[in-house]
């Protein structure tokens, strides 16, 4: 359905007429032979039906729910739904979320007639629908796409408790049944991540609540657990993920693998966006206090938290600096000038070649003390600026400047030891670069000049205070005022 763009399709708002029995019964043979791999001549009522604009949804819904009492969704019928949409035309968009009811009710009538525990054609009929579906979020839109989730959410209310294992939902009994769940989620996360209509729709057709329910509203990231997570876990990450804006990456899920038997990398689960994986780890094991100077306080936080704020950099700067490849360009350049001294590194429990080796590590890394805590960090950057080492507060800049999302402002961090994170909102100031010498060294990272018209962050408030940065030919800061 590749190419396909659908607009709003209208069928809630029809004005309808109930239909009779007999015409329910003759489209419900109809969809009996599609199924069965009947032809075009077969699948005539169904067409003329799909026409007919004064079935009402409650007609659809209704036909749809009786035919799953004793059939499938099967490869035949789920061709046939493609090729009448790939038709295109005024039918378009109400094909699209008929189709799209048509699967829903497959997958409802799935979950509540077996949980996959013996029944091999239900099973395979939920499989092939769900597949249907995918296919059709990467054509759906707007409101043709909200009226398809809320067809869905009729069909699956009730059904997906023990299914999906989300977070705050009942535990998933095998590793089959999870990755079902959680590909339910996936496709359903297609259609409506991008708007908070959507992402209501989907925490209704997913029966979410609670934390769970909470994070997928604000973040858009479905916690996929599997009860693993303990209330302490629930609330650090809630904490966490309300600061992060959705805007800034594409990450769409995190999962427990040992926990749903899922292992990392996904296997065929299917999404646009992406997946974290995580473990987790007791809320009482803190990171080392030595990451920051002895000479100022040293605080601690959850590591549960702090890697997953890690990985979610990685994923932040996946996309932004395909967005931004400046950014990228700018760390090369950093790298280079610090090379493997690891007095000019803010993280200096780390050791340098890490970095040089793997450049798309530095963010990450730097992460741990920003989501720790900003402000500290900063301040740890100024003290090593006044011993003379400019690397540190250019590397501050850099990762606000990341998590700007090239904006006018940036997020600002602090993690109690119980992993409560706090953010805050600050403006940023950013000055254009008509250029910025890189030395060479090594091949992997040796950029020459930088291009022209860089925005580069040399402003920001913190503690109270704009900080307004002056930068060299090499990007280096060197001085600063407020």
């Amino acid at each position: 359905m590749r190419g396909v763009v659908l607009g709003a399709a209208a069928l809630m708002a029809a004005q309808a007429v109930a239909w009779d029995e007999e015409r329910r019964e003759e489209v419900k043979d109809a969809l009996h032979a599609v199924a069965q791999g009947g032809g075009s001549a077969a699948a005539e009522p169904i067409r003329a039906a799909i026409s007919d604009e004064s079935a009402s949804p409650e007609d659809w819904r209704g036909l749809f729910a009786a035919f799953f009492e004793d059939a499938y969704f099967t490869p035949a019928l789920s061709s046939f739904w493609e090729q009448k949409i790939a038709e295109g035309g005024a039918q378009q968009g109400r094909s699209a979320v008929l189709s799209g009811w048509c699967a829903g009710e497959a997958i409802g009538k799935a979950l509540e007639r077996a949980r996959f525990g013996g029944d091999s054609a239900a099973f395979q009929s939920y499989e092939t629908a769900l597949s249907f579906l995918h296919r059709l979020s990467g054509a759906a839109t707007g409101q043709a796409a909200l009226e398809i989730l809320e067809g869905v959410g009729a069909a699956t209310a009730g059904h997906a408790a023990g299914v999906v294992p989300a977070l705050g939902m009942p535990m998933a009994p095998d590793a089959p049944t999870a990755r079902a769940g959680m590909q339910l989620g996936l496709t359903l996360a297609e259609f409506g991540r991008g708007s908070s209509a959507g992402r209501a729709a989907v925490g209704r057709a997913l029966g979410l609540g609670g934390p769970g329910l909470t994070i997928w509203q604000n973040a858009g990231i479905l916690v996929f657990d599997n009860t693993a997570l303990t209330t302490h876990h629930a609330a650090s990450l809630q904490s966490l993920l309300a600061g992060i804006p959705m805007a800034l990456h594409t990450v769409t899920a995190l999962i427990a693998p040992e926990a749903t038997g899922v292992q990392s990398g996904g296997g065929d689960l299917a999404t646009s966006g992406r997946i974290i994986y995580f473990s987790p780890v007791s809320m009482e094991a803190h990171t080392d206090p030595g990451e920051f100077s002895p000479n100022r306080p040293q605080p601690v936080a959850p590591q549960f938290t702090i890697r997953i704020a890690q990985d979610m950099v990685r994923a932040i700067q996946d996309k932004q600096l395909q967005l931004r490849p400046g950014l990228a360009l700018r760390r090369d350049g950093l790298l280079l000038q610090a090379r493997d001294r690891r007095d000019r590194y803010l993280r200096q429990t780390v050791p340098p070649a890490w970095y040089l080796d793997q450049p798309a590590e530095l963010f990450p890394s730097l992460a741990v003390l920003y989501f720790i805590d900003s402000h500290r960090m900063f301040q740890m950057a100024l003290d090593f600026f006044h011993l003379g080492v400019r690397e540190t507060l250019d590397q501050f800049l850099l990762l606000a400047d990341l998590m700007s999302g090239g904006g006018p402002s940036t997020v600002l961090y602090a993690t109690d030891a119980r992993g409560n994170v706090v953010h805050q909102e600050v403006p940023v100031g950013r000055t254009q670069l008509t250029k910025i010498r890189v030395p060479t060294g090594r091949s992997s990272l040796a950029r020459g000049i930088m291009p022209v018209g860089i925005e580069v962050v040399t402003a920001i408030q913190i503690g109270g205070s704009t900080w307004r940065f002056e930068l060299n030919e090499r990007g280096n800061v060197t001085r600063y005022r407020r």
